[in-house]
């Protein structure tokens, strides 16, 4: 499955020099939509792929371990999902519950949860949705949330989804989160558990002032 990258007309030139540097073979987009929203962005990246299944992860996801390749082989609708290291991080982003074999429900930022698993970001659909995702778009507020839109095509449009767990991870989107993951991965090339232990404890004392 090919790699591509969907990017932001300033960012485009950045990510596609480091990219090349880095020696990724990618499709970089300058992708006018992000503007709009992910999921708008998603919708103009789904018509530049020709895969017959798109495996869909962000940008700012920090994973402890490599997910991608359990999807390796797989063709059905799959959201990735982790354990929470806190319960404070079930009401925080998409939240995923599941039953012995299949997601009943994914829900974004539930209130007072301490239910289901994180939703990482990781999602195995069809190129095909696209025309789903527009028709959810036109009849959506501004924006709408990714997780919201899966829960559409299982709850509206009876698209079952399997589920994969994977490692734990950070979601990198405040400075506080960068240093924490930065500390996971120090931790992971020096061997060291008291690295360890310390951006675990940071990683509470974080959760514990939201």
């Amino acid at each position: 499955m090919p790699i591509v990258v969907s990017t932001n007309p300033k960012d485009y030139a950045l990510v596609q020099r480091t990219l090349e540097q880095a020696n990724v073979k990618s499709k970089v987009l300058r992708n006018t939509r992000h503007s709009k929203g992910s999921l708008a962005a998603l919708e103009f990246a789904l018509g530049e792929v020709s895969s017959e299944h798109v495996l869909m992860s962000f940008a700012d996801i920090y994973f402890f371990e490599n997910p991608f390749k359990s999807f390796c082989g797989l063709s059905k609708h799959t959201l990735g999902i982790s354990k929470a290291f806190d319960k404070k991080e079930l009401s925080l982003g998409g939240i995923v519950f599941v039953n012995k074999n299949y997601v009943e429900r994914i829900i974004e930022k539930p209130i007072k949860n301490n239910k289901g698993y994180r939703w990482n970001g990781l999602a195995l659909f069809s190129r095909s949705d696209v025309t789903n995702l527009s028709e959810f778009l036109k009849a959506s507020p501004s924006n709408p949330r990714e997780g919201d839109f899966f829960e559409y095509l299982r709850k509206d449009k009876k698209v079952n989804f399997s589920f994969l767990e994977c490692s734990d991870f950070i979601n990198v989107n405040r400075p506080e989160n960068l240093m924490v993951a930065s500390l996971y991965r120090f931790s992971e090339v020096k061997n060291e558990p008291k690295i360890l232990s310390l951006a675990s404890d940071t990683r509470r004392l974080i959760l514990n002032k939201i």
